[in-house]
């Protein structure tokens, strides 16, 4: 007999040999496996038992003899109910009923004892509730048939009964199904939600670009079962480094199934929103209907075969799934300022600001004010010479608003407005799922599935439309996401001990930015009778009008003209096929699995840019009068006079490839009859996210020189000929001058040069990296090499009903976003350019041509990526127990560790460093002039007292680390993240009319970002400043669900009426209570602060002297809530008098990031059933479910915006009051057939 070293070596080599001879290219299954061992009464292993597994939906059947050890192993079966059957000469046969198989699942059964006695007697175990899982070391969690089909969600989304799973984040149920394109996952065991990978029979269900939504979206009703690999799992199970949520279509069986049914929720079954009812608003329309339906069974086949003839009723089932929700829900009430019909006209005379004062229309020209405040037609005497008068183009832009429709409208918060609006959006659904499994032999089966899933949204404001309420007006379009998916699986037996499986799949998505009809026709040019230039006219596709977002001087708030950047585009458009195959084989107590994963994803999105042009007419403190502002927006615009014109040289166009190879091998060795081993290994290899056309730039520090930056033209005070320094004051305006670095004496009267580049100086790529460029890596980083994933684990069935595992493994995330660190690139100079024009003397809308020449030289802001970075690395690692404590109910206790390393993250690396806009602290202190080397003085603004300090330096352009760049926000892959927890699940499956389980997770996790595109403050200490707890952190979870039969009351009499009235009811529902998420807003403190004031020697207002100020300075716990209310009635929902100003320059503060926390969350979800039966498979359910039972308001958000004065005492009355929550009391009724 071998030595058990050298059983291992030729296991080793077994499965190693196997796994590089045999390199498939895999996805992800969804099958599992059954084992045991089978022995006689004494605990004697019996070799030679013949074993046959029954699926119990379709009575397909396999066999298999037991080996040497009395093992068997059915690999490659699909999830369901089976029946175990065995037989051996001398011994009674043993049947195991209803032994239940979920997705992913080596199910072990342990020892399956023989009685003496002859096979045709018989011995029949039923296996009710979940069993102690005796081989397995992986963290697993699983969502049961009668959960998904009796424990009701509110928008019919599967993803929502994921808070029944230990580790997992407490989010408000999905609204809708699908949502706009896709449900936002919940984060799972401290992973950030774009690591999960989704899948539904094994097809990649996850949102292509990277992000953590599933967008293969899959009615409820057409869900079997959904299995979770929570953290810890086998070496056959990666792809992205996180929690792994595997979803299984229904199937047709042995017997005829269907089902119709019909779901409403209406404003009517509400209660009134928190917020609504504060306001007095009425309650707002709420309209979700959901139709749909099932059918599945045996599908007849012809008999194949000489001399066969009829048809084949159990080799063939389908199962066919159709729902098509509708839902109606209104936006917010648009409250916005319009253009009046006078003041389209020029007259200005009845028009006020914000205090009902009389706004004066000043003459660009003469610098008076308007006779009357009117401003003259086109054609008047005198007209563009002696006066201003009305420019036909501005004109049309105003006339394309309509009219107010409610004149002299104060809103509760005293906002003045002229025009409301409130619609609807509009979204109808339709989800198609079908299903044809096939056994055309007894060592074949093949199932397809297809599914189709399309989700219009309709209205304003729809899913990637600019924020806001001045967007939300009247500019209605279509939101069109469509996924089609299809996947098959074959199934061959090659030995009973040798079973292959080929998966074959195909994924493609679409998303469209769509007008709805009528709206590009009343937006076009020439329509509205807009006739100025564009300086790129090729790029609108439209040919719409130009956007015009900035109208800041109205009353209350002005409409804008605004639209997507991808408008009237195919948005994204995602392909991505898969194939796979799958080898599995037994060997004494081994059974390996080995194989390869490649994945190829094509992402392509529209092309954006602001290619119609974007307008600013709004007032401000640099758009003077002699720059033709008139003190007014829309007179501005009236006068086609702007402050600032924006617009794109191009349309940039994402068109990015991502590949992925992955292989591994693994054994579960069944070292002893209560030790189990998995180990294995996983290897990754990885592109980065590239653009297949090679467009767009990266910024490489290593290539940038300052020596070749370009020059910026520099700002002076003259008198007469000679350069003057400045004083105190700003210089008068008709002393500014421009120069070139190089000759300054020579002056410039353009001041608008100022901070733009001197033509012909320096290089306008200094540091960029161009994708066309041989020498730039792909996707611009240097891919990293193969990346090694040990899985090791143990397993230990202390007896039949106690199990410990330990397990640890290192996984990988090498799928980023695409957005984030491709498809961002392509906007970067050389391929595109944003121009960017004014204020500036004489430039109207209808000279941009001529005055667009300066406008080219601005410094850019980028984006960026890091070249050299190291793949995403994940350490899990549990230790835990299953124990069945008798009732049915199985539980399970665990700690679980993650280390997340080489997380992405994004950094300012060109922000302004502290202390630069320290006059004092620069090199050459004091009002120097700007030609004398080091000096910083900004002779067009006067200095201000700030403390200690003199502010009054040059524009941030000029102090920035990279010279010739603005903001250039990179991302780095430095990232870190832990979580420690302890993760409990209770479970007793439906048996005896009762189901119950429970999740508790106590946990903590900390970070520095929570995303790839999630802002770390540069520049500061890294930790103190960056590392909290984690946006999604919540320390205690607690969920309990629940399903029961009621006692059937009418079995009493014997009167069918009274049995058809008192019996057949039921309830189901859910109970959560959980931690408040951390308040996350602006720069991720939890707070937008402000310190008001001028600045004086005792009033500070700028504490550090660069791009970020500092945090405020917390001198007791916030989170101590004080029950008050403001003045308008909002709880407080934090202790405000926590917070105090910074007390010395150079301080940044004293606030950890994510400290605030949102109050705790407590809800109750109740479903009441009465089912009308007739027959035993046939009849009649009613539903009457309940969310938010006890209309608790569970609060959201928090309102983070919070001023100090000079004596630094807060000034914002409404910080720290609630200002989101999440749904109130919400009713859902159904009926559904099913026969």
């Amino acid at each position: 007999m071998s030595t058990v070293k050298d059983h291992r070596s030729k296991s080793l080599c077994i499965l190693f040999i196997a796994l590089f001879l045999t390199l498939h290219i895999i996805a992800q299954t969804i099958t599992g496996s059954i084992s045991g061992t089978v022995t006689d009464a004494s605990g004697s292993v019996i070799p030679g038992a013949t074993v046959t597994i029954i699926s119990e939906k379709t009575n397909e059947s396999r066999n298999i003899n037991t080996n040497s050890e009395g093992r068997f192993n059915f690999a490659a079966l699909q999830p369901g109910a089976y029946t175990v059957k065995i037989e051996r000469e001398g011994f009674q046969t043993l049947e195991r009923t209803n032994t239940i198989l979920s997705a992913n699942e080596d199910l072990a059964l342990g020892e399956l004892k023989l009685q003496a006695g002859q096979v045709s007697g018989s011995v029949t175990v039923t296996s009710e509730g979940q069993v102690v899982e005796r081989e397995s070391s992986d963290l697993t969690a699983r969502l049961t048939s009668d959960q998904i089909n009796l424990i009701s969600t509110k928008g019919r989304d599967i993803t929502s009964l994921l808070r029944l799973i230990p580790g997992t984040s407490n989010d408000d149920d999905v609204e809708a199904v699908g949502e706009g394109f896709g449900t936002n996952l919940p984060n799972i065991s401290g992973q950030r939600g774009r690591s999960i990978v989704t899948t539904i029979d094994g097809l990649n269900a996850s949102e292509p670009s990277g992000s953590n939504k599933i967008s293969m979206t899959i009615n409820q009703d057409a869900v079997g079962e959904v299995k979770v690999l929570r953290n810890n799992y086998a070496a056959e199970y990666g792809n992205n480094g996180g929690a792994m949520i595997n979803i299984v279509s229904k199937g047709g069986g042995k017997d005829y199934r269907g089902t119709l049914y019909y779901f409403l929720r209406n404003e009517a079954l509400n209660a009134t929103p928190f917020f609504t009812n504060k306001a007095g608003l009425p309650k707002p329309l709420y309209r979700h209907l959901y139709p749909g339906g099932n059918f599945g069974g045996p599908l007849p086949l012809p008999r194949f075969g000489e001399g066969d003839s009829g048809l084949v009723k159990n080799k063939a089932f389908f199962f066919v799934s159709i729902e098509k929700p509708h839902t109606i829900t209104p936006t917010d009430p648009v409250f916005v300022t319009m253009p009046t019909a006078l003041e389209r006209a020029g007259n200005f005379s009845q028009s006020v600001d914000s205090s009902g004062k009389l706004v004066s229309i000043i003459d660009p020209l003469t610098g008076k004010q308007f006779p009357g405040n009117i401003i003259p037609a086109v054609g008047s005497p005198g007209c563009g010479v002696t006066t201003s008068c009305i420019n036909r183009s501005g004109q049309a832009l105003l006339n394309y608003f309509p009219l107010p429709n409610s004149l002299g409208g104060r809103t509760l918060a005293g906002a003045a407005f002229n025009y409301v609006n409130q619609k609807s959006v509009d979204v109808p659904k339709h989800s198609y799922v079908i299903r044809f499994d096939v056994k055309p032999s007894n060592k074949d089966t093949i199932y397809w599935k297809g599914q189709w899933w399309t989700s219009d949204n309709v209205g304003l404001g729809t899913s990637g439309w600019p924020g806001g309420d001045a967007n939300r007006w009247g500019i209605n379009s279509h939101y069109l996401y469509v996924d089609n998916g299809w996947s098959g699986n074959w199934v061959h037996i090659l030995s009973p001990r040798l079973v292959n499986e080929f998966n074959i799949g195909m994924r493609h998505d679409t998303e469209g930015f769509i007008p709805a009809d009528g709206i590009v026709e009343g937006l076009l040019r020439s329509t509205v009778g807009y006739t100025a230039p564009q300086l790129f006219p090729q790029n609108n596709h439209l040919g719409t009008i130009p956007r015009a977002t900035g109208w800041s001087g109205v009353a209350g708030t002005p409409a804008n003209i605004n639209w997507l950047d991808r408008w009237g585009e195919a948005g994204q458009d995602y392909i991505r096929p898969s194939f796979a195959d799958n080898l599995s084989f037994t060997r004494g107590n081994h059974s390996y699995k080995f194989g390869a994963y490649f994945e190829r994803l094509l992402n392509s999105e529209a092309p954006g840019g602001q290619w119609s042009g974007v307008f600013d007419f709004g007032n401000n403190s640099s758009f003077t009068t002699s720059l033709g502002a008139t003190n007014y927006p829309y007179a501005n615009a009236l006068l086609g006079d702007f402050r600032t014109y924006s617009e794109s040289s191009a349309r940039p166009f994402t068109n990015l490839v991502i590949k992925t190879l992955q292989w591994y091998g693994q054994d579960e060795w069944k070292m002893t009859r209560k030790l189990t081993v998995n180990y294995g290994m996983r290897f990754v290899y990885a592109s980065p996210f590239y653009q297949r056309d090679g467009q767009g730039s990266n910024f490489d520090p290593s290539l940038y020189s300052s020596a070749n930056a370009p020059l910026l033209y520099l700002p002076v005070c003259v008198s007469g000929t000679s350069i003057v320094a400045p004083t105190a004051a700003a210089c008068a305006t008709a002393n500014r001058r421009a120069i070139d670095p190089r000759f300054p004496t020579v002056f410039l009267t353009n001041t608008n040069l100022v901070g733009t580049f001197v033509p012909g100086t320096g290089s306008l790529t200094d540091g960029l990296a161009v994708g066309t460029d041989p020498n730039t890596p792909k996707g611009y980083r240097v891919t990293n090499p193969i990346s090694f994933e040990p899985r090791l684990g143990f397993a230990w069935a202390y007896n039949n009903k106690t199990v410990l595992r330990l397990m640890a493994g290192i996984y990988h995330s090498p799928r980023v976003g695409g957005g984030t660190t491709g498809g961002n690139l392509v906007n970067n100079p050389p391929a595109n350019r944003s121009f960017a024009v004014g204020p500036c003397a004489g430039c109207t809308i209808d000279n941009l041509a001529n005055v667009i020449g300066g406008a080219l030289n601005s410094p850019p802001g980028l984006n960026a990526v890091e070249v050299n970075s190291k793949i995403t690395t994940i350490y899990n690692f549990s230790v835990g127990f299953q124990r069945d404590i008798g009732f049915k109910t199985i539980v399970e206790a665990s700690y679980v560790g993650s280390l997340a390393r080489h997380l992405g993250e994004r950094r300012n690396i060109n922000q302004v460093p502290d202390l630069a806009h320290f006059i004092d602290l620069n090199p050459s202190a004091g009002n120097c002039a700007v030609t004398t080397p080091g000096c910083f003085r900004n002779p067009f603004s006067a200095t201000s007292v700030n403390g200690p300090h003199t502010l009054g330096v040059l524009a941030d352009n000029f102090l920035r680390p990279y010279r010739g760049y603005g903001d250039i926000n990179e991302v780095t892959w430095s990232g870190t993240s832990n979580y420690n927890a302890l993760q409990v699940q209770v479970n007793r499956r439906y048996t005896s009319h009762f189901q119950f389980g429970l999740a508790y997770t106590y946990s903590k996790t900390f970070d520095y970002a929570n995303d790839d595109s999630a802002d770390v403050n540069n520049g500061r200490p890294y930790k103190a400043f960056n590392y909290g707890p984690a946006d999604f952190d919540q320390t205690h979870i607690l969920t309990v669900n629940y399903i029961y039969d009621i006692p059937n009351p009418g079995r009493r009499w014997d009167n069918r009426f009274a049995r058809g009235i008192f019996n057949g009811w039921q309830i189901s529902g859910t109970t959560s209570f959980a931690t408040g998420k951390p308040k996350v807003f602006g720069s991720g403190t939890g707070l937008n602060w402000t310190y008001a004031g001028t600045g004086s020697a005792t009033n500070i207002t700028d504490f550090t002297g660069g791009d970020i100020n500092a945090r405020p300075v917390l001198i007791c716990d916030p989170n101590r809530r004080p029950g008050t209310l403001a003045p308008d009635g909002s709880p407080y929902l934090i202790d405000v008098s926590c917070f105090a100003k910074p007390g010395t320059p150079g301080s940044i503060g004293g606030l950890q990031r994510n400290l605030i926390r949102l109050p705790s969350i407590y809800n109750t979800d109740v479903a009441l059933f009465k089912n009308f039966k007739w027959g035993e498979n046939r009849g009649l359910q009613f539903r009457w479910e309940t969310y938010n039972l006890f209309n608790h308001t569970n609060y959201t958000d928090i309102n983070g915006a919070m001023s100090f004065d000079a004596n630094g005492n807060q000034t914002t009355t409404t910080f720290g009051t609630a200002r989101a929550a999440r749904s109130p009391r919400v009713m859902q009724v159904s009926l559904r057939l099913n026969f």
